[in-house]
């Protein structure tokens, strides 16, 4: 319930009520549930809800009199202590809640789930093709949950839709959801998928992959030989953002410079906008665990300390992430002979501030606007 915020994606957050339940990895080290734990309402994580006080509700319309009166807009973070589609959030205060979006046309609110499964059955009436001043976002920590949730966001209309790949706890490949991929596979021209979309007799696996996903399908018009529409033009949905960033805290799992060096290159390659939020409290050290016969443990403390390496990672038994290596420090000679080349022995470093939002020496803070005119909304 802030005015400001030190996300570096948007400019305030507001939070209509507090309280969530994990339900997936990227819950494991919840941010707002130490929030809840330090000031002493851990139940609001147990399932409770609580409904927050008269001055939250009206913060969005005090945002919209500040938008209005420096005629720029702003950006609101809906729901950043809960998850604003939780089955167990009161149907009304959400009902109350998309009015006041409704009514504050200045403001574009960034809606964030890891539920986007219920999405769709708990949007406005009115809703439409999305409200011009609401973007829907899922959160994707890992290729499992992409798969699972980039689907279902994908399926609701909206008139922007991103994808907050934070904590990233793995690598992640977004192929088909990004623009520009889609080709038709009947004729791969990206105009449509012929017959594939309209008939009844074709098992569902054969049809249009993005079926599910299709907004328009012209099915009037002249038929073919087979009694089907002879141009059938589907409107195919990608996805418009993409935030990543890596964990923080006492626990925090560390990313991998990989997983987001490969986010950040489909990202381009696709034209679409991508911000590099932070490294969190893990980043990779600048050396490298070589085979140097030479060196005994004191010397190569030495060499891995001038590059900053303090720490090494190593896999876990059947755990599909980096963790810390116990007893291990990247200096060792043991290690460096084991694996002198695996990537699984990844030096690093705690973070300094300077340097957390830089990949590869690079700054990434691409936002995009929801009303690129900056014209009055109705």
């Amino acid at each position: 319930m802030a005015e400001s915020s030190a996300i570096s994606w948007t400019d305030a957050t507001w939070n209509p009520w507090i309280g969530c339940t994990r339900i997936s990895p990227a819950c494991d080290h919840c941010y707002a549930a130490d929030w809840a734990k330090r000031h002493k309402k851990e139940d609001l994580w147990e399932g409770r809800l609580h409904r927050t006080s008269v001055q939250t509700w009206t913060l969005p319309r005090r945002l919209e009199r500040q938008a209005v009166k420096d005629g720029r807009r702003i950006r609101c973070f809906v729901a950043s202590l809960s998850d604003f589609f939780d089955n167990q959030a009161d149907p009304a205060w959400r009902e109350e809640a998309w009015a006041v979006m409704r009514a504050t046309p200045h403001v574009d609110f960034l809606v964030l789930t890891k539920r986007a499964q219920n999405i769709a059955k708990m949007l406005p009436p009115d809703w439409g093709q999305g409200y011009p001043n609401v973007a829907l976002g899922t959160t994707v920590e890992n290729q499992a949950e992409a798969d699972r949730r980039v689907p279902q966001l994908l399926a609701v209309p909206a008139r922007l839709r991103f994808l907050s790949c934070e904590p990233l706890l793995g690598p992640v490949t977004l192929d088909g959801w990004l623009p520009g991929e889609n080709g038709c596979q009947s004729c791969d021209d990206g105009e449509g998928y012929g017959n594939r979309c309209s008939r009844g007799d074709i098992p569902r696996e054969e049809q249009c992959p993005w079926r599910w996903a299709v907004q328009t399908v012209t099915e009037h018009g002249p038929m073919d030989e087979h009694g089907c529409p002879a141009s059938v033009s589907c409107e195919i949905q990608t996805i418009d953002w993409v935030i990543v960033g890596g964990e923080s805290g006492p626990q925090a799992r560390p990313m991998h410079l990989d997983w987001a060096r490969s986010l950040r290159d489909q990202c381009a390659a696709a034209g679409v906008p991508f911000h590099f939020k932070q490294w969190g409290t893990w980043s990779p050290a600048a050396w490298k665990p070589e085979r140097l016969t030479a060196m005994n443990d004191e010397e190569y403390k030495a060499h891995a300390t001038v590059c900053g390496a303090t720490h090494v990672l190593t896999y876990g038994t059947g755990v599909p992430s980096f963790i810390r290596a116990l007893g291990h420090a990247p200096w060792s000679c043991e290690r460096a002979d084991e694996a002198p080349d695996d990537l699984r022995h990844l030096p690093l470093q705690r973070t300094h501030e300077r340097a957390q939002q830089l990949l590869d020496g690079v700054r990434h803070l691409a936002v995009p606007s929801l009303n690129p005119t900056g014209a009055p909304l109705p």
